[in-house]
């Protein structure tokens, strides 16, 4: 091939070519079926696969080693293990690799708009610079790195059932995680939600390395992990409905939700508890400490609030803040947070409220273990009936005023408020 010209094929069967191709043109795979490269080329133009499938046993079988490999909807097949340097660029439709059950690396940058899947048994090593922007898709085998950052962090990875994404020991960021795989740190720590967008992830998530959430969007995890290494929430929600070993630090910008349970926890200032997914409990297998500038976030219906449950101790600090839900109120206790290990003396900072019922006022309360949070009826701007002529004015008349004290005491020694009809 010569002056840039191409040498491409189009078929639709399985077809193997075993011709030296050499030249300064390009080699391209443009029908839905399979080629097979068979001989040592020497071309030097790259390769383009647009279609079908490309199948090579080994890196010389696709030119010259500066020539790169342009993607357009067309897969790699590795009929053998072996490393290639080459540059590999994803265009619109994307570039699937087939390990085929063998281990293969990629050691040269990736960039592109496109998609990256991985499919097939066997590993597949990722060891230069990755760019690209299309979604990553893990759905067979292993895709692994091979040096720290070789991920693309603008990329939303989604790790199929039965497939692995391995860190390697190497520290990735990634746009976003989903799917039901698995995720396998080593001693790296995982870099997630730099996209901003929100994703599940159901699958598992092990190693003696740590989770990092970024960006403005929501990552839930559903399945049991069992990494070892910190989480850290700096910034948009980590949504915990499954089981994490590890221990959470809620830093300036992030909140931790979910029905879930985890290993320690410590909410830092500026950072936000808020138990459940509407109403619900979230477990802590270890200590908690709210530090003076962190958010409590608590809902609450007329029968049920959201609630942390601490396996150990709790030191408590910064502002509870109770979100009302509509309907008619009859439960005037909820307790919103109990340490087995005690609470040893430590209290909240502050209550505040929104969407209060009419004529509620609600308090916070500590026994040594539990945080009690109380309605109180305080119909009217009241005086005490033992008290008719205290200074502070009374919002009715002394009948009026008589009829709403004997309702409060009435409700506030256990007793229930008629229902609007």
């Amino acid at each position: 091939m010569v002056d840039n010209g191409t040498f491409a094929i189009n078929r639709s069967d399985t077809f193997a070519f075993g011709g030296v191709i050499s030249g300064t043109g390009t080699f391209a795979q443009i029908g839905p079926g399979t080629t097979v490269l068979t001989a040592a080329n020497t071309y030097s133009g790259g390769t383009a696969i647009n279609s079908g499938v490309l199948a090579v046993a080994a890196d010389a079988n696709l030119g010259a080693a500066s020539g790169g490999l342009a993607f357009g909807g067309g897969t790699l097949q590795f009929l053998s293990g072996f490393t290639s340097n080459r540059a590999v660029t994803l265009n619109a439709g994307g570039g699937t690799f087939d390990t085929n059950g063998n281990n293969a690396t990629l050691a040269g940058a990736i960039s592109g708009t496109g998609a990256f899947t991985k499919v097939g048994s066997g590993t597949l090593t990722l060891s230069g610079a990755s760019s690209y922007s299309g979604a990553t898709a893990v759905n067979a085998g292993t895709l692994q790195a091979g040096a720290a950052n070789a991920f693309s962090s603008s990329s939303t990875f989604t790790v199929a059932s039965g497939a692995t994404l391995n860190l390697n020991n190497f520290n990735q960021t990634v746009g976003s995680l989903a799917g039901a795989g698995n995720v396998t740190l080593g001693s790296a720590t995982l870099t997630a939600g730099t996209d901003n967008s929100s994703t599940t992830f159901s699958g598992t998530i092990s190693g003696t390395g740590g989770l990092v959430k970024q960006g403005i969007g929501a990552l839930t995890l559903t399945g049991v992990s069992g990494y070892t290494g910190a989480t850290n929430i700096n910034a948009g929600t980590l949504v915990v409905n499954g089981a994490l070993a590890s221990s959470v630090f809620v830093n300036s910008g992030g909140t931790l939700r979910g029905t879930g349970s985890i290993g320690g926890l410590t909410v830092g200032n500026g950072g936000a508890l808020s138990p459940g997914n509407s109403i619900g409990t979230i477990t802590v297998n270890g200590n908690l400490v709210m530090t003076a500038a962190a958010a409590y976030l608590v809902e609450i219906s007329p029968t049920n609030a959201d609630r942390t449950n601490v396996a150990g101790t709790a030191s408590l600090g910064g502002t509870v803040q109770a979100a009302f839900a509509s309907g008619s109120y009859v439960t005037r206790t909820y307790t919103i947070l109990s340490a087995a290990g005690g609470l040893n003396g430590t209290t909240f900072n502050a209550l505040t409220t929104s969407n209060l019922p009419a004529n509620f006022t609600p308090s916070l309360s500590y026994t040594a273990t539990d945080v009690i949070l109380t309605l109180t009826a305080t119909l009217g701007g009241l005086i005490p009936l033992s008290a008719p002529n205290a200074p502070a004015p009374c919002a009715f008349n002394i009948n009026q005023c008589n009829v709403a004290n004997a309702l409060n005491g009435f409700f506030n020694n256990g007793g229930t408020l008629p229902r609007r009809s």
